[in-house]
């Protein structure tokens, strides 16, 4: 029970050739006013929790409108209740999300119930749906299914909203006997299974007026001083004649990739940390363990913070012993936050100058090398699901920080938000170089 549980918001889904007696269901094709061609079939008519089955989508209606890599589209397999228009129908990062007095969930995988939630899809040909797998609903909690009709389908998304789908009908009876471990079995409906693409209307008109800017509920209009381009949005019903009402209008501006830092701010460091950072007064700000996510994007401004060692110590143990100094300390805690539009991937990276020491001339100074860090993602707001952490770089020519190194990673696809990063850092200092105080600089870009 305790695995089901863990495991049942996965989503995966299979695409290929239908076996011997799978339900094959008409489809409409992706060219409006075309013949209806083969679309989405089922590779078993009727099973309980535990029976693995195939969803697959027959060429060429096998794809989305686009794209991950440009167009920002992604897939979903879904089960909704029957009441349910697909066309609408919203998702996030896990899944469908169920309109008031429905259900809807995503479909799991027959091994494993592993979540496939926002698939990627092809870019050859262009839009395609891959990477499925089989299912099956031995993963859902018991009782999750009531009886009753519901659609299973594929679905087409773009920042969140359904663009194409393809749907059949489900039918679920409750069996604790035959059903399986979700105690359920099922039928699946000879019915036709439609592929449909949502859109925005849009009316365009050009004209030469003088520059203005006007937003309604129902209609947004930009003009310059050579055209004027009208894109109706769907507007709201006329209310009932004994009501009263209030037009609303709201302003979104365009978002933004920001990196900022709070000097003297970190959060919790990897174990190896525990005993070698010494207590520090920061330059800059208190130290703190604050990993709060900002509501708005802070202003991209360039700010220093300070990176204070202490006194380095001397290696007396393993194969560095007596060739270099070590010191131990961290960086104030950066925050990305990400309001693009587009789901887009972004990397954080880090580079060392190389160290020298001012009074005792250029032969005192050693590579940016021999610093290293130990990434961490401390903290992401609900809505990013995947910020990995860059690999550990240990301190050293020629494989240190002297070059370009990745403290964290978003990939592509992921919706927006703000995410805190630390890393702890080590510096090796050579032996034979002047004493004195050695000073570099550690610049850091998101891209």
């Amino acid at each position: 029970m305790k695995s089901r549980m863990a495991n049942w918001m996965a989503l995966l889904t299979t695409i290929g050739v239908s076996a011997t007696g799978a339900i094959i269901a008409a489809a409409e094709p992706l060219v409006a006013g075309a013949p209806a061609t083969e679309g989405l079939s089922i590779s078993v008519e009727s099973g309980n929790s535990s029976t693995p089955f195939s969803l697959a989508l027959a060429a060429p209606n096998n794809v989305c409108p686009g794209d991950s890599a440009v167009d920002g589209y992604r897939w979903h397999n879904f089960l909704v209740s029957d009441n349910v228009d697909v066309a609408v129908l919203k998702f996030n990062a896990s899944g469908p999300i169920a309109p008031a007095g429905s259900k809807a969930f995503p479909l799991l995988s027959a091994t494993g119930g592993t979540p496939q939630v926002n698939k990627l899809t092809g870019t050859e040909p262009k839009g395609m749906i891959m990477g499925t797998v089989e299912l099956n609903f031995a993963q859902y909690p018991d009782n999750a299914l009531t009886a009753g009709t519901y659609k299973i389908g594929y679905a087409c998304t773009k920042a969140g909203t359904t663009e194409r789908y393809w749907q059949m009908q489900f039918t679920v009876t409750p069996d604790a006997g035959a059903g399986g471990p979700a105690k359920f079995t099922w039928t699946a409906g000879q019915v036709a299974t439609t592929t449909t693409t949502t859109s925005t209307t849009t009316t365009t008109t050009t004209v030469a007026p003088a520059p203005t800017t006007t937003t309604t509920t129902s209609t947004t209009t930009t003009t310059t001083p050579s055209t004027t381009t009208t894109t109706t949005i769907a507007a709201p019903p006329p209310p009932p004649a004994d009501a009263e009402w209030q037009d609303m209008a709201v302003d979104k501006r365009g978002g933004a990739l920001v990196l900022t830092q709070r000097c003297g701010a970190y959060g919790p460091l990897p174990a190896i940390f525990d005993t070698r950072i010494p207590p520090v007064t920061p330059i800059g700000g208190v130290v703190a363990t604050e990993t709060a996510l900002p509501s708005q994007p802070v202003p991209a401004v360039q700010q220093g913070c300070s990176i204070l060692f202490g006194e380095a110590k001397l290696v007396s143990s393993g194969p560095n012993e007596g060739r270099f100094y070590e010191a131990w300390s961290h960086i104030s805690q950066l925050t990305v936050t990400d309001t693009r539009v587009g789901n887009l991937p972004w990397t954080v990276t880090g580079v060392s100058s190389g160290f020298s020491n001012g009074d005792n001339g250029a032969s005192d100074s050693f590579s940016g090398d021999y610093l290293g860090w130990w990434p961490v993602v401390t903290s992401a707001s609900g809505s990013i699901q995947h910020v990995t952490a860059g690999p550990v770089v240990e301190p050293g020519a020629p494989n240190g920080l002297g070059v370009n190194r990745v403290l964290a990673h978003a990939s592509g696809g992921q919706l927006v938000g703000a995410v805190r990063l630390d890393a702890g850092l080590k510096l090796y200092i050579p032996a034979n170089v002047s004493d004195g105080t050695y000073r570099a600089r550690l610049t850091f870009t998101v891209i």
